[in-house]
Parts: C-alpha cells; sequence; structure tokens
C-alpha cells in the first residue's frame, strides 16, 4: 500500500459515518494489518482468495492479522 492510499484510507475513515471497508488491492497479511491500522473496520477478500492455490491456506494467512488483534 502506497502512502497516498493510507492518507486516503485515514480521511475517509476520519470523514464517513459509516464504517470504511476496504475491498481492492488486498493480497497478503500485510495489507490486511496496514488497512486496518490505518483506520478501515474491515476488508473485502477476492481474487487473492479466489485464485490462490489452496484458499484455505491464503484465507488463513489473510485473516491471521484478526485474530492477532
Amino acid at each position: 500500500m502506497i502512502d497516498q492510499e493510507e492518507t486516503n484510507i485515514k480521511h475517509l475513515a476520519q470523514t464517513l459515518p459509516q464504517p470504511l471497508i476496504v475491498g481492492a488491492g488486498i493480497i497478503s497479511a500485510a495489507h490486511v494489518r496496514k488497512t486496518l491500522t490505518t483506520g478501515a473496520k474491515g476488508v473485502i477478500l477476492a481474487s487473492a482468495f479466489v485464485k490462490a492455490p489452496d484458499p484455505e491456506a491464503k484465507l488463513r494467512e489473510l485473516a491471521a492479522p484478526l485474530a492477532a488483534g
């Protein structure tokens, strides 16, 4: 995630009355962690999960930051 994306997420999370959920470009556990610490309340998993050779393993990898708190 680049700095501008982080800035946009922070701005939207602080401005919108609804919880912000990000659903584009989430391909790694690091992206999930960064997105959530930047202010989003959730992430949507799409192509990274669907295209994975082992979807269950990919889901576990991407969900790890959620379990860590």
